[in-house]
């Protein structure tokens, strides 16, 4: 089971810590400012994610069951009509986790987009030609 949590904690800060990087401090500050958001899934399982424009963004994504909460994110993502998601990552391996969706490396961080339009995936630059 998928739940928010409203502000950054200690658990955030140690299940996340490899896929923080540099940037906890950031993120946290977006957390608890309400800019992002926190979920936790058991245990072990924690992501972060933002709205930007039309995009929903998961900041950062550490744990288990990447498959099964991929498929949740994309969920709620169409309910919100959103057009994109990006996951922010360092691990080229979630490129293959991530199949199903039809990801596109773009940038240095591969960051894997995953279209939501009209319930059909689309690539980066499906989305940016149809703008």
């Amino acid at each position: 089971m998928i739940r928010k949590v409203a502000t950054w904690n200690e658990r955030a800060s140690e299940i996340l810590h490899d896929a923080l990087g540099p940037d906890e401090k950031e993120i946290a500050a977006d957390v608890d400012a309400g800019i992002a958001e926190l979920f936790f899934v058991g245990d072990d399982t924690a992501f972060v994610t933002r709205i930007e424009g039309e995009a929903l963004i998961v900041c950062c994504y550490q744990g288990r069951d990447l498959r099964t909460v991929a498929k949740s994110i994309y969920l709620a993502a169409q309910r919100a009509k959103l057009s994109l998601i990006q996951f922010h990552t360092r691990r080229l391996g979630m490129i293959r986790l991530l199949q199903e969706f039809s990801p596109e490396l773009i940038g240095q961080y591969f960051i894997f987009s995953v279209g939501v339009k009209d319930g059909k995936p689309i690539t980066q630059h499906d989305a940016t030609t149809a703008e």
